[in-house]
């Protein structure tokens, strides 16, 4: 977390695991990453860590988004709306403006995903333990169905070590 500058995630992800989105390392002798989250209607409840001030947060919304007052202490921004959702390619860009060169992703499937799919990712960091949690467990990437195998994502592993029992994977798409 520390060589990014800034940390995104989407509002499903504030509202269900309540992230600091923090770095632990103390004393680093630079600015902490920028917390950015996702939220196109502003609807994050009041109470979550993003929206304490400690660290600088910034919200991207659509147009008419309604501002609460809870979202005092942090600064919101609007990025237009694609497909239902925020387009990512602006996010990007808007984060691009700010001088913002390096994002790490940290949301579930869904906003994973859609990075992924649309192809603004430059590598995907994995931890894997040696653990099955069965056919009912959230995926690690939602990603449109395959046609044939001819279709599929394929990436190419840049380091791969142990970190105790699990393994820690840098692959880039390929």
């Amino acid at each position: 977390r520390a060589r990014s500058d800034a940390l995104l995630t989407g509002s499903g992800t504030v509202r269900v695991d309540d992230p600091r989105l923090t770095v632990r390392l103390q004393g680093l002798p630079f600015a902490p990453p920028l917390r950015v989250v996702l939220d196109s209607g502003l609807t994050t409840p009041a109470g979550r860590h993003v929206l304490d001030g400690g660290t600088p947060s910034l919200f991207l919304h659509a147009p008419h988004a309604r501002r609460a007052a809870h979202f005092a202490a942090v600064e919101c921004a609007e990025v237009r709306p694609g497909h239902g959702r925020l387009d990512l390619a602006a996010v990007l860009a808007h984060l691009g403006e700010r001088e913002i060169n390096e994002v790490q992703v940290e949301a579930g499937h869904t906003l994973c995903g859609a990075f992924f799919a649309a192809g603004l990712v430059d590598e995907l960091l994995l931890y894997v333990a040696p653990v099955l949690l069965g056919d009912a467990a959230q995926p690690l990437l939602t990603l449109p169905p395959l046609a044939d195998m001819a279709q599929r994502w394929s990436l190419r592993v840049v380091e791969q070590r142990a970190v105790g029992a699990d393994w820690r994977l840098l692959l880039r798409p390929a």
